[in-house]
């Protein structure tokens, strides 16, 4: 179990990866294998962006106070997050 200053570096750490990104997507990755997972990730950083499976509760306070606050509401079950700060286009092609 995490501590309290612990839950707050990681909300901090995550506060600092989403609020500059110009394209955020929430996704649910069950179904997906590992080897789907690492594919997927490796098209992410081609695109020049980030991967994170969150914790939702932690991910929705990381949001708040940022002008992403409004996909809150799609943190539910295993969720993840992909972000970018170049071309939320190319992120999208690559998630497709």
């Amino acid at each position: 179990m995490l501590t309290r200053a612990q839950k707050q570096e990681q909300i901090d750490g995550l506060k600092g990866e989403l609020a500059p990104a110009n394209g955020l997507f929430v996704m649910d990755f069950t179904g997906l294998s590992v080897a789907e997972v690492t594919e997927l990730r490796r098209k992410v950083r081609e695109a020049k962006g980030g991967y994170r499976v969150v914790r939702n509760t932690l991910a929705r306070l990381a949001l708040a106070g940022t002008e992403h606050r409004a996909l809150s509401d799609l943190l539910s079950g295993p969720a993840a997050v992909a972000y970018t700060e170049a071309d939320a286009v190319a992120l999208a092609k690559a998630l497709a």
